[in-house]
């Protein structure tokens, strides 16, 4: 089944694009902050919103265009965080359509995608740690605390806020389509 993307739905991807540079940038200026990670939150929303072509382009081009306007990320951090927020609002969108797009199967939707887009992240991690840098061994604790312990408070705040947030946004874009 090939899917029609529309105008409005390029527009709401580029604005969610311009939100994963923005939001990033207003976090960063307070210390510590990246453990919120705020630039997961607009690849969550686009693919939860608006499906896995526009989750996925918000994810990577998110990391990409706030590496070269703000230079947060850093361009060494590029190959682990492209994919990793590229898979975030890819499963969002995915997984999304398994489920009622009410508040529960909202949520479901994203934790899936979370333990997904970490699986990645682990994946790339591992690449960079023992491919690209040559340093051994890449350990499960080490996976578990740079996946998981650091950023916590960033996983649960992703889970508070972005159902509301996205069923909010469809229904007022549901509103806006009558």
């Amino acid at each position: 089944m090939k899917q029609k993307i529309t105008t409005r739905q390029m527009v709401l991807t580029a604005v969610f694009i311009a939100l994963g540079v923005i939001i990033p940038w207003a976090f960063h200026s307070v210390p510590n902050a990246w453990t919120f990670l705020p630039m997961h939150l607009p690849a969550l929303v686009a693919g939860l919103l608006l499906g896995p072509v526009s989750g996925l382009l918000t994810g990577a081009f998110s990391v990409v265009l706030s590496g070269l306007i703000t230079g947060m990320p850093p361009v060494a951090k590029w190959l682990v965080m492209i994919p990793e927020l590229a898979s975030y609002g890819l499963f969002a969108g995915l997984f999304q359509r398994l489920f009622k797009k009410d508040y529960v199967g909202t949520l479901i939707s994203l934790v899936l995608a979370m333990l997904a887009g970490r699986v990645v992240y682990a994946l790339m991690k591992f690449i960079e740690v023992q491919v690209v840098a040559g340093v051994k061994p890449f350990t499960f604790q080490a996976f578990i605390a740079g996946a998981f312990a650091m950023v916590i408070a960033g996983i649960i705040m992703l889970v508070v806020i972005v159902p509301p947030i996205v069923l909010m946004l469809r229904k007022l874009l549901e509103n806006n389509n009558r």
